[in-house]
């Protein structure tokens, strides 16, 4: 058996590892003479789990697709400048946020938005953007013209699908307006501002002159860039 101790001593050494999933091993000489190595459990050590403080949870932010979209435990975050893909089945951008705006008479005159509702809300889910919100006039001062909402956060698309105009949903409360049948809204393109005229008798009409104190606009507008 001399042959056989470093081999013994090397074993030995990692007999730790071994007893972890063995109670004991016998080991046979190229002499046929055996030796067996019992694990001795009076020097094994007792651990309580409830010692040992947990692991944290992992996190992973893991890089996907192209324009450092990542995905991690919170959601999906997309870059602050968003990265054009020209596969049309590919979701590039998503972006929400608020914006204040302003009431423009289009010739004359100022109409002026109380301060405590001056901002609307935004959503961007690839090319298609969603406003809403709710506009209360505080003061006016002759106006007169065609009444603009500015500015919004994107321009309308222009081309084929943009230069019909985009109408959008207005509701309109406590307006000068007379035998007025409906209000109607709509972004032109290549624009970012939403023009409010009035309808009466198969025509439109600018809006601006009918805007007063207390004057409340309701709008809900979806477009594409």
């Amino acid at each position: 058996m001399p042959a056989q101790i470093g081999y013994f001593d090397t074993l030995k050494s990692v007999a730790g590892k071994v007893f972890t999933y063995l109670a004991s091993i016998t080991l046979t000489g190229t002499d046929g003479k055996t030796i067996t190595v019992t694990q001795d459990t009076t020097l094994d050590e007792a651990v309580a789990m409830s010692s040992k403080a947990p692991k944290a949870s992992p996190s992973f932010t893991v890089g996907i697709g192209i324009g450092g979209v990542a995905a991690g435990t919170g959601g999906v975050a997309f870059p602050a400048v968003a990265v054009a893909v020209a596969d049309a089945n590919t979701l590039d951008d998503y972006e929400e946020g608020t914006f204040q705006v302003t009431l423009v008479a289009g010739t004359s005159g100022t109409i002026t938005i109380n301060p405590l509702y001056d901002t609307l809300s935004y959503t961007k889910i690839g090319r298609m953007v969603t406003v809403i919100g709710f506009l209360y006039v505080e003061s006016v001062s002759s106006p007169v013209g065609q009444l603009a909402v500015r500015w919004l956060p994107f321009v309308n698309q222009a081309g084929v699908e943009g230069s019909g105009r985009a109408p959008i949903v207005c509701r309109c409360v406590g307006l000068a307006a007379t035998a007025t049948t409906a209000i109607q809204a709509w972004i032109p393109a290549s624009q970012n501002v939403i023009y409010i005229n009035k309808f009466a008798a198969g025509t439109d009409s600018a809006l601006a002159g009918d805007v007063q104190a207390n004057s409340e606009f309701y709008i809900n507008a979806t477009y594409f860039i």
